[in-house]
């Protein structure tokens, strides 16, 4: 992090180049370029510019990171305003001189257009600069570095070529359009520009970087809490329902508690061993009785099996059991799949039977029955989540 004197001196050069930017893209001449105008363009202030991105780059290796937001800003904002500023002037030079005066309409509509392609490029690569080189390391961020100093001193090459031929030559001295709007619209960029800079200085903001494995990590913990909680709203709910089911009061387990225990002391203070038992005295005469008539009884029944004769059987008893309640319910745990992130589910006309995919592969199976339903998972929740990131 930059400490008071790094980010005052940050600050200052920042300053210096937007205004350097705003001097380069407002015309110094009213009906003319003159060479005066381009040493300043294209000799001085791109000197200028260069020396402010060294400060600045130097003092952002001496911090050694590139996650606060307003380190990778300042470092690049001097040079990509510069570009852009350098286009904008090229552009409104040549529209000042007119078509078919120093190109031909052909050529002066083509480079009308690469120009403002180039700047609206370079536009769109300085704001989104300082969220690209957060990935880089300190060798790559200096090989990108010598590479934007390489183009950006190409570019003054190309562009001093261009203006030179425009030297002396009348141009639209219309000072609303060609010069006070230019001000007024640098201006306020630079204002906006300023106002970022300076918010980024105050609050110190930083980017967040997650790798892959850091997200799905996170999501697995998240989905482990989700599911933890799923599993003890289902306990309970079954807990609820056994209870139920079997009548046991929150008053009554205690109490069965303390019988099962005095049952328990009562065994472990018996002694161990057989007590012997009276052998009861049976009269013989009764005895013979008994028997003979189980003979009788043992006759008849096989005399009426031999005559065809239908034993009566007992009619089952049937057990009218309370119908079952089953939490989460089926429409539940639809409506909870099918919230899931990058699922999609596919489901048959009565809504019994539901596919949840993820992407195209399917991973889970739901099917509703009259008295219960089923899931089947197809993929573990770890493979569905990597599939659905492919």
């Amino acid at each position: 992090m930059m400490n008071k004197k790094e980010k005052i001196i940050t600050l200052v050069t920042n300053s210096l180049a937007l205004l350097l930017a705003l001097l380069v893209l407002v015309p110094l001449g009213k009906s003319s370029v003159s060479n005066g105008e381009i040493v300043f363009k294209l000799i001085v202030a791109p000197i200028c510019i260069l020396a402010i991105f060294i400060v600045n780059s130097y003092i952002k290796y001496v911090v050694g990171t590139n996650e606060y937001k307003y380190t990778s800003l300042s470092a690049y904002l001097g040079l990509f305003a510069y570009v852009v500023a350098l286009f904008g002037y090229a552009i409104e030079t040549m529209l000042r001189t007119g078509a078919s005066v120093v190109y031909a309409t052909s050529t002066f509509v083509v480079l009308v257009a690469i120009f403002a392609c180039i700047a609206a490029i370079f536009a769109a690569v300085g704001i989104y600069m300082q969220r690209f080189v957060i990935f880089l390391k300190s060798k790559e961020c200096i090989f990108l570095d010598i590479v934007l100093v390489l183009l950006v001193v190409a570019i003054t090459i190309v562009m001093r070529l261009v203006l030179l031929r425009h030297v002396g030559v009348p141009m639209d001295a219309s000072v609303l359009q060609y010069i006070v709007v230019p001000l007024l619209f640098g201006l306020a960029v630079i204002l906006v520009l300023v106002f970022v800079l300076l918010n980024y200085l105050r609050y110190n903001e930083k980017f967040a970087y997650y790798s892959r494995k850091e997200l799905l990590e996170k999501w697995n913990t998240a989905r482990d809490e989700v599911y933890h909680q799923a599993l003890v709203d289902i306990l309970f709910n079954l807990y609820n329902f056994s209870k139920n089911e079997l009548g046991i009061t929150e008053e009554a387990a205690p109490a069965a508690e303390e019988e099962a225990e005095e049952e328990a002391e009562e065994a472990e203070e018996e002694p161990v061993g057989v007590a012997e038992e009276e052998q009861p005295q049976v009269d013989p005469e009764e005895l013979a009785a008994a028997e003979a008539r189980l003979e009788e009884l043992q006759k008849e029944k096989e005399e009426l099996i031999n005559e065809g004769a239908p034993e009566e059987e007992a009619e089952p008893v049937k057990v009218a059991y309370p119908p079952k309640t089953f939490k989460p319910t089926f429409a539940e745990l639809v409506r909870y799949a099918s919230g899931l992130k990058d699922v999609t589910f596919q489901a048959n006309e009565q809504g019994s039977n539901y596919k949840f995919f993820v992407g195209k592969k399917v991973f889970l199976i739901m099917v509703d029955g009259p008295k219960s339903y089923k899931m089947t998972f197809l993929m573990d929740l770890p493979e569905a989540a990597e599939y659905s990131q492919l």
